[in-house]
């Protein structure tokens, strides 16, 4: 067995002693050289840009006014166009009228005579739109309601709205109503 340490240390220490003391005389391999010297291309500078002479506008007597002139058109034009504008949206009476049903609140306690939906409703107008015809009540003087045929407003059904009225049906009453009535 310990002829087989002193193997393995000779294995080992041997050449370990030997690029120690000696590494100018170590074990080099030289590869032939392959790779042959080029010769370094630089890259060429751009030639110069071309140089362009100014161009020299000469403007008469009347440029001055034609530039004017063509600048207030513009604005004019720009007027005109604002103004149609104002003009047709002011001429488009649009408002937002609320579709939803108001609640009422009484601080009368005292016992009332029940009133009917039919008796508190109030016309207020009508709208033919590309849709169809829109009605618009009020309920006690509140703020209107739009309504269409078949809509139901505090427990009345709308049956038909005309240019004119609009009538409404609650259970077997029936009331028509119209501007002013």
């Amino acid at each position: 067995m310990t002829h087989k340490k002193w193997l393995a240390l000779g294995v080992v220490a041997v050449p370990l002693l030997g690029y120690l003391y000696y590494p100018a005389h170590a074990i080099t391999t030289t590869t032939p050289d392959t790779v042959a010297t080029r010769p370094k291309h630089t890259a060429s500078l751009p030639p110069p840009p071309n140089i362009v002479p100014p161009v020299v506008i000469a403007l008469d007597t009347n440029a001055a006014e034609i530039i004017t002139k063509t600048h207030q058109l513009a604005i004019a034009k720009l007027d005109k166009a604002l103004r149609e504008t104002q003009d047709k949206k002011a001429s488009q009476t649009s408002y937002q009228v609320p579709d939803l049903l108001p609640t009422v609140l009484s601080d009368n306690k005292e016992k009332q005579a029940p009133q009917t939906a039919l008796s508190r409703l109030h016309y207020r107008g009508v709208i033919q739109t590309p849709t169809g015809r829109h009605g618009y009540l009020s309920l006690d003087n509140q703020s209107p309601i739009r309504v269409t045929t078949g809509s139901m407003i505090a427990g009345a059904k709308v049956v038909s709205i005309s240019d004119t009225h609009i009538t409404l049906r609650q259970g077997k009453q029936t009331r028509t109503l119209t501007q002013g009535g």
